[in-house]
C-alpha cells in the first residue's frame, strides 16, 4: 500500500505499522469533547469546590485537567479495542 494510505490511518487512528508487523501508537492531543453530561459534571464539581475569584482559576484548571484524564482514559480503552479486535 502507497503512503497515503498509511499517513491517513495515521491521522485517523493514531496507529502506523513498523518493521517485522508491529504497531506503534503515536501520541497526539485528542481535542476534547464537551458533551452536555460533562458540562453539567464540571459545573457542579466548580460550585461545590465554593471558588472565591483568587481561587477561581486554579478550580478551572483542576476540573479541566481531571476532564483531560478521564477523556484520555476513555480513549486509551477505545484504542485497546481497536487493536484487540485486529489480534
Amino acid at each position: 500500500m502507497g503512503d497515503r494510505f498509511y499517513t491517513q490511518q495515521l491521522e485517523r487512528t493514531g496507529w502506523m505499522p513498523i518493521a517485522n508487523g508491529e504497531w506503534v501508537h503515536k501520541q497526539r492531543r485528542r481535542k476534547m469533547a464537551w458533551t452536555d453530561e460533562s458540562k453539567a459534571q464540571a459545573v457542579e464539581m466548580y460550585q461545590e469546590q465554593e471558588p472565591t475569584p483568587e481561587t477561581s482559576m486554579e478550580v478551572v484548571k483542576d476540573i479541566a485537567d481531571e476532564h483531560a484524564k478521564h477523556q484520555q482514559r476513555e480513549a486509551q480503552v477505545a484504542d485497546q479495542q481497536v487493536v484487540d479486535e485486529y489480534q
